[in-house]
């Protein structure tokens, strides 16, 4: 009986043996194509064009520096032209050095004047984290609305993850400077060197900037407030 028993584990192991043999010739003789993960090619198998946008709808990251002029209004106490800044990120664009440190810089001194912890009245809209996403900052500011009527309160980590650190740090600190009385910005664990240099927002500094940008942001950093009422 127990003979009988180790049989028929045997026959069942062979059988499917068996199955996966005709599974692999099944395969090897084309009823089931086998796909290349290194070949690249559209739905319709042309080759792909090295030449042309994947999605041609997605406009191509601006290549444009603004001048000083177009980033500030005029005037001795010049302010950042916040709806500019708005568009011209989004497209991916950047500033010219002198002008991200202007920003930063102006911040800054706004930041330092604030008490650590902030009293704030009702109505507030509370904001969580950022971590670099640009374009989930607009449709929070879009939601939410314009920081000229609303009042807001960011609770920090603004840098880090996301691709676009610095361009979210710099349109905050820009609202900070136009809107001085009703945007509020807290710090957050990732507004410290030691998490920006494990994570992205220090590179991310230097490859668009430099390192002079990255210690400027690093400064300003240290003049958040930690806490709100």
């Amino acid at each position: 009986m127990a003979d009988m028993e180790v049989d028929h584990v045997h026959g069942d192991s062979a059988a499917a043996d068996a199955e996966m043999t005709d599974a692999g010739s099944i395969v090897a003789g084309g009823i089931i194509p086998r796909v290349g993960f290194t070949v690249h090619s559209s739905d319709d198998d042309a080759p792909p064009q090295t030449t042309d946008r994947a999605v041609p709808s997605v406009p191509p990251p601006t290549t444009e520096i603004p001048e000083h002029s177009a980033v500030f209004e005029g005037g001795n106490e010049a302010k950042p032209q916040c709806a500019f800044l708005r568009d011209h990120f989004f497209r991916e664009g950047r500033l010219r050095e002198a002008d991200a440190l202007a920003i930063i810089r102006e911040a800054t001194a706004l930041l330092r004047a604030e008490p650590t912890l902030l009293t704030l009245d009702s109505p507030v809209t509370i904001c969580g984290d950022v971590h670099g996403q640009y374009y989930d900052l607009m449709k929070l500011f879009e939601v939410g609305g314009d920081p000229a009527s609303t009042q807001y309160l960011f609770l920090g980590d603004y840098v880090d993850r996301g691709y676009f650190s610095i361009e979210c740090l710099l349109y905050l600190y820009a609202l900070k400077v136009r809107h001085p009385h009703s945007l509020f910005m807290l710090r957050g664990n990732h507004e410290c060197r030691h998490l920006t240099d494990y994570f992205t927002f220090k590179l991310e500094c230097i490859h668009k900037y430099s390192e002079q940008v990255y210690e400027a942001a690093a400064e300003s950093f240290c003049a958040l407030p930690l806490g709100a009422v």
